[in-house]
């Protein structure tokens, strides 16, 4: 039952993951290669082609090594939340919303603080390979 359920967790993974990189094709955010629908099935297969090369590659890599990238990702895109919370708040201060946080972007800051630090002494725990792959995901 456990081989069944990752088998189709890496399916449904592969699936959206293709979509996704479809979609910021569609928006401008990277090449409109990534965006090209295949004629019969409507589905964006250069982007298939590109998950499925990359999770291929993934597979010469000990467990250790993708969980601590997958940390780092996970951490490193954390920061960056909380970073465009505290600068929302900055350029947006009037804006309506649903809930806020008071004290203003002070309030915001401090309340950003902790996990900030906490996601930082996570990315500063990596090994050297880990760095090396988040290196080449940013450049990506």
């Amino acid at each position: 039952a456990g081989a069944v359920s990752a088998t189709g967790l890496l399916c449904t993974l592969l699936c959206t993951s293709s979509r996704q990189l479809a979609g910021m094709a569609s928006t401008g955010a990277v090449s409109k290669v990534f965006a090209l629908k295949h004629s019969r099935y409507g589905t964006p297969y250069v982007s298939i082609v590109l998950v499925g090369t990359l999770a291929f590659a993934f597979t010469a890599f000990d467990f250790s090594v993708l969980a601590e990238a997958d940390m780092f990702f996970y951490t490193a895109s954390t920061i960056l939340k909380f970073g465009a919370l505290v600068r929302l708040r900055t350029k947006m201060k009037d804006a309506p919303r649903p809930f806020s946080i008071p004290g203003g972007v002070y309030g915001v800051a401090a309340m950003s603080f902790a996990p900030v630090c906490l996601c930082m002494v996570t990315i500063a725990t990596c090994s050297g390979l880990c760095f090396k792959m988040g290196g080449a995901g940013f450049l990506v």
